[in-house]
């Protein structure tokens, strides 16, 4: 699998608008885009906000949540939003960064090269939810939702994009980027919350964005079986009731890396452990004799 990055010193909220509108996204202070291959497979989506109209799904859900401490402000990480993520991380069934800064930021923590925003979701004094979303000239970018899973019944996470695309409305935002559909995945079809009929995806090979009940229409948008459901990419795998001595790290190559010191082999040189990767975590079941049985692979998505 492959992406093409662009590491950059500074972006205007100018470039932020051009970069998103071509298909790049941010990673951390970088940014990606998809190369042919997993543009197959991945359609970024936006919002046209000059013809969202809510629907009663949405209102249903804005309506439920409308007791709730909604606030807008330059973004921060604190104590108390560590707190949050840490709580998230530990209720799903998928690997995350370990900590939101982490995951913002990656490798260039002491500084941030976006106009970031973040919506805060509070149950009287209680912090539910968070939402950090970029900021353009014309365009904003949803970037990173996590909350409370005890408040599943108010559908948080679609809450913070109807909030985000509140924001958005209200300050005269024309398209609102809300990430990528996969075709082998329903996980993130909940993007498609915000409302297909306002909805565009990104025809890359064409470089053009399409109205996403065009795209459907004409069979671009359908589900596919998981290109990538084999050892050599990657298996979802559900964390519960796994214990934390069975979970080490590991890359999926092959062939041996001779440069790598710590790392063990099985007999027909495939890789079974290195300290080279941390991008590939890997679950081992043991057998009476402690020895390892059965692998699981899952591949962080980047996004």
């Amino acid at each position: 699998m492959s992406y093409e990055y662009k590491t950059i010193e500074s972006i205007s909220p100018e470039e932020l608008d051009d970069y998103l509108a071509i298909g790049w996204f941010r990673l951390g202070q970088k940014l990606i885009t998809l190369d042919e291959f997993l543009s197959s497979f991945y359609y970024w989506l936006r919002v046209n906000m000059s013809i969202v109209s809510y629907n009663k799904s949405q209102k249903r859900v804005l309506k439920k949540a409308q007791h709730f401490d909604v606030s807008v402000s330059d973004w921060e990480i604190n104590y108390e939003i560590d707190l949050l993520w840490s709580r998230y991380k530990q209720g799903i069934n998928f690997e995350i960064s370990p900590t939101a800064t982490d995951n913002l930021f990656g490798d260039e923590m002491d500084f941030n090269l976006f106009n970031t925003k973040m919506i805060t979701v509070r149950d009287q004094e209680m912090l539910i939810a968070v939402g950090y979303f970029d900021i353009g000239k014309s365009s904003s970018s949803s970037i990173l939702h996590f909350y409370d899973l005890e408040y599943k019944s108010y559908s948080l996470g679609k809450l913070l994009l109807l909030l985000e695309m509140e924001y958005a409305k209200e300050n005269g935002i024309d398209f609102y980027y809300t990430g990528y559909l996969a075709l082998f995945n329903t996980k993130y079809d909940y993007k498609l919350f915000c409302g297909k009929e306002a909805t565009e995806v990104y025809i890359k090979e064409e470089d053009r964005w399409e109205p996403y009940r065009i795209a459907e229409s004409k069979g671009l948008l359908e589900k596919v079986e998981d290109p990538f459901d084999d050892d050599d990419f990657y298996i979802d795998y559900d964390y519960d009731d796994v214990d934390d001595d069975d979970l080490f790290f590991t890359k999926l190559d092959s062939d041996k890396d001779e440069n790598d010191e710590n790392g063990q082999y099985d007999e027909n040189g495939e890789c079974i452990k290195s300290d080279d990767c941390i991008q590939y975590a890997e679950i081992g079941q043991n057998d009476e004799n402690g020895n390892k049985v059965k692998y699981d692979y899952y591949r962080e998505d980047p996004f």
